[in-house]
């Protein structure tokens, strides 16, 4: 049962990319876990077998923890870590919860369920995602980011100037996304082409997200401005 009452009408969800250490995450799952929430798991492809079958027994556990059938090659420069986290939210997209949060393998979460659930009804709906200037040889100028040149709206209809680009921005690979900006990007976008755009160069975790909070003309749920961008000021996230 959940401990209180607002916690239980205030359902949360984790994804996680996962490659070792299965201990650690077994220890963490253990203080986290709350049963009106929701737990994924996706698995880098490299890592041990006996890892992945230990992951894949975790899920067998518990009616509310996940792991993708899917595998991605990720690492530390972020490889596939989109393609992962875009993988847990199509399987959570079927439950009812109120924010998504992006972990990797070793973030420990530092407070309880119910401090993280207050922390995160605060934000009313905002998501909780580091927005900076960006590094630019992260970035293959040379390629179209425009939206039209992205095929990135399902219903371009909406937009009436599709030669809008894409802001660029940097930030983190943890995140705080609410339910409303899942559905944007599950049902409004179509994020193949960005993706892989962004595949192939260092950090590649730290942008998809902070580019979509920024672009302004895509008003994306919870989302934010480039004018601090603009100004040279980083905004911080409290997630990580």
């Amino acid at each position: 049962m959940p401990n209180t009452r607002e916690e239980a009408e205030y359902p949360i969800s984790y994804a996680r990319v996962v490659y070792r250490d299965y201990l650690l995450l077994e220890m963490e799952l253990a203080v986290e876990y709350a049963p009106q929430n929701f737990y994924c798991y996706v698995l880098d492809k490299k890592s041990k077998a006996t890892f992945k079958q230990q992951i894949r027994n975790l899920g067998k556990c518990f009616p509310n923890v996940f792991v993708s059938d899917n595998e991605f090659d990720t690492d530390s420069s972020g490889k596939e870590m989109n393609y992962a986290y875009m993988e847990c939210m199509k399987i959570l997209y079927e439950y009812q919860w109120n924010y998504l949060i992006l972990l990797q393998n070793h973030d420990v979460i530092t407070k309880t369920n119910y401090e993280v659930m207050q922390i995160l009804q605060l934000f009313c709906g905002a998501n909780d995602v580091r927005v900076q200037e960006p590094m630019m040889e992260r970035f293959n100028e040379s390629l179209d980011w425009t939206f039209e040149g992205l095929n990135l709206l399902k219903h371009p209809d909406k937009l009436k100037i599709p030669k809008i680009a894409m802001t660029f921005a940097k930030g983190q690979a943890p995140n705080s996304l609410s339910r409303p900006m899942v559905d944007f990007m599950l049902n409004e976008l179509n994020l193949t082409k960005i993706l892989a755009q962004l595949e192939g160069r260092y950090g590649i975790d730290e942008l998809l997200m902070p580019m979509l909070q920024a672009t302004e003309e895509l008003d994306v749920p919870g989302g934010f401005t480039r004018k601090c961008i603009e100004r040279g000021i980083a905004v911080n996230d409290i997630t990580r």
